[in-house]
């Protein structure tokens, strides 16, 4: 069970801080829930099941040790791109409900290649995965931002000096 002031990733909601916990009644039952609010978008109001957590894709924060080796990680292979677009998505939601950031990173990168190539020939990528690809790229900028003490706009840039400097 997480605690007040906890930050965790929450499913789509990225970076999430849980500011309460309180009872709730739906129909006859009453729940516990976590009361949360995005990190970076305040404004709005989660709320979550205590005992779902993982059902829920909540997962801690990671470290600031663990960012940094992420970083310094990067550039990494890309992911084999699947043609078949069912396949693709499949994979895609097995990696985004899996919280794993260094899948999520491998799948940034094999979309970020796939969109230069397709746009050399003046094509894009199809809707469906520009989403994919700018979901797992909110969740890895908010998360790394906060853990960082820096703003989300801010991680690209430093991703691309740390792959700059490793190229080196």
């Amino acid at each position: 069970m997480y605690e007040v002031n906890d930050t965790v990733l929450y499913g789509k909601n990225g970076v999430c801080r849980i500011v309460e916990v309180e009872q709730r009644s739906l129909g006859r039952e009453k729940k516990q829930y976590y009361v949360m609010h995005p990190v970076f978008k305040e404004d709005l109001t989660l709320y979550a099941p205590v005992g779902n957590e993982e059902k829920l894709g909540m997962r801690k924060v990671l470290t600031e040790e663990e960012v940094r080796a992420l970083i310094a990680e990067m550039p990494m292979a890309d992911e084999e791109w699947v043609d078949d677009t069912r396949r693709r998505k499949e994979l895609f939601d097995e990696v985004m409900g899996s919280g794993d950031r260094r899948r999520m990173i491998r799948m940034i990168h094999t979309l970020h290649t796939r969109q230069e190539q397709l746009a050399r020939h003046g094509k894009q990528l199809g809707s469906k995965d520009i989403q994919y690809y700018k979901d797992a790229q909110k969740r890895i900028h908010d998360e790394f931002a906060l853990v960082l003490h820096i703003q989300p706009e801010q991680v690209q840039p430093l991703i691309m000096r740390a792959a700059a400097e490793n190229m080196k």
